[in-house]
């Protein structure tokens, strides 16, 4: 009974049919999995972005921490500018850490098809 409810628990999110073969669980993909801690920004790129990634085929449950990744290290990098722009810090220190994730975060968002929108959304966001 308990290795049966384990399964069901399982991380892979796999299930066992009535013959013991391996399925992936469906998962709702309109919002981000409730575990994961995303602030705001993060789950508005999720919500905008996630369902056009699952129906290329790109987004399942393998690939859904890559792109809540991709969502977290956006938030970071629009949250350290929004910073700096309230500060008045321009060219200081936290602009010059949000520079410096902007590289790879382009990199993440172009294996996702995302560095258009991403490209455009910190254009708009930064002071």
């Amino acid at each position: 009974m308990g290795s049966k409810r384990r399964r069901r628990l399982a991380g892979d999110r796999l299930e066992t049919t009535a013959r013991g073969e391996a399925e992936p669980r469906p998962f709702d993909l309109a919002s981000p999995p409730r575990h994961l801690p995303l602030d705001e920004d993060a789950e508005r790129l999720w919500r905008t972005h996630a369902p056009a990634a699952a129906e290329r085929g790109d987004l399942d449950s393998a690939t859904m921490m890559s792109f809540c990744l991709l969502c977290t290290q956006w938030s970071s990098v629009r949250s350290l500018l929004r910073r700096a722009h309230e500060a008045g810090d321009r060219g200081g220190l936290l602009t010059e850490q949000a520079r410096a994730m902007v590289p790879d975060l382009i990199e993440q968002a172009e294996e996702w098809s995302l560095d258009g929108a991403v490209r455009a959304d910190l254009a708009s966001t930064a002071p």
